[in-house]
């Protein structure tokens, strides 16, 4: 089997028979649909409050989290220049938290061994987007004994093929010793349900259905006396020092209360999945 008929396999982008109407090539770039009928892929998942909460905690931990080297064969501190720099333009901190999202998100982290030109020295570690990537398997040669291959598409849209002395994988949970499995995918369907219910709630509160109640009389209203109603309506019951007083209708008018039953709709309790229950966590922030 020929490595790019292994990497077609599972990216649609590669494979010139898919068309660009095929659904496989939305689900591939916006994540799978789920049963809320919301694509979830790892960049969309962050617009949930508990996905964004989890992975910057455990990104930031990652990158604030020393790293301990010690020298060869001994329990001696050594100092190592590539850990203390290992970035051109990004901090220690910005580069293993950045690490540490791609694997809370994709399962997986990637980083290129950029080498030095005459002795080959890795001169620092370049990031890159899981999303990128495609690890798969070749048959173990002595340059590459451990048979891993990556394919990366550049910012120009090239694939090309690395191996393991050119890029660093750090994997997640896995199956097996290959990539690990994405968290995200693995829950897109709670994901998708929690921003189901955040989508519903914005539009709900956004188009302005919210009455408390209608004023309703058998007598037929000009423009004018309906707006005189209701300006009279509300300076009998409105403000807070009005509160629970008694309102008196003459006329024929009645209130009808337009509550919405959001404990009948089970609404509120389903945004709490967008609140992550931690130990001397006493409520959910108001809605």
């Amino acid at each position: 089997m020929s490595l790019f008929g292994l990497f077609t396999r599972g990216n649609p982008l590669e494979n010139p028979a898919v068309p660009l109407t095929d659904p496989s090539l939305w689900a591939w770039m916006c994540g799978p649909p789920t049963d809320s009928g919301i694509p979830v892929s790892e960049t969309t998942a962050m617009n949930t409050s508990a996905v964004f909460r989890a992975t910057s905690l455990v990104a930031g931990l990652c990158g604030a989290l020393p790293i301990r080297v010690l020298a060869k064969r001994t329990q001696e501190p050594a100092s190592n220049a590539l850990l203390d720099d290992p970035h051109p333009d990004l901090t220690p901190l910005e580069l293993w938290r950045l690490t540490g999202a791609h694997r809370c998100l994709w399962g997986n982290a990637y980083l290129q061994k950029v080498r030095t030109r005459g002795s080959g020295r890795i001169a620092w570690l370049e990031p890159i987007s899981p999303s990128r990537v495609t690890p798969g398997k070749a048959s173990p040669i002595e340059a590459n004994p451990s048979g891993k291959v990556f394919r990366v598409i550049d910012d120009h849209g090239v694939a090309r093929d690395l191996t393991a002395n050119e890029i660093l994988h750090i994997p997640g949970l896995a199956y097996d010793s290959g990539a690990g499995f994405s968290p995200v995918r693995l829950a897109a369907q709670a994901i998708g349900l929690s921003l189901a219910a955040e989508r519903y709630g914005a539009r709900l509160f956004g188009s302005g259905n919210l009455l408390n109640g209608l004023l309703q009389t058998d007598q037929r209203l000009t423009q004018a006396q309906a707006e005189a109603l209701q300006q009279r309506w509300q300076r009998k019951i409105g403000g807070v020092d009005r509160a629970h007083t008694v309102a008196v209708l003459d006329s024929g008018a009645k209130f009808a209360s337009l509550t919405m039953p959001n404990d009948s709709a089970q609404f509120l309790e389903s945004r709490i999945f967008r609140s992550p229950r931690q130990p001397g966590f006493s409520g959910y922030p108001p809605i």
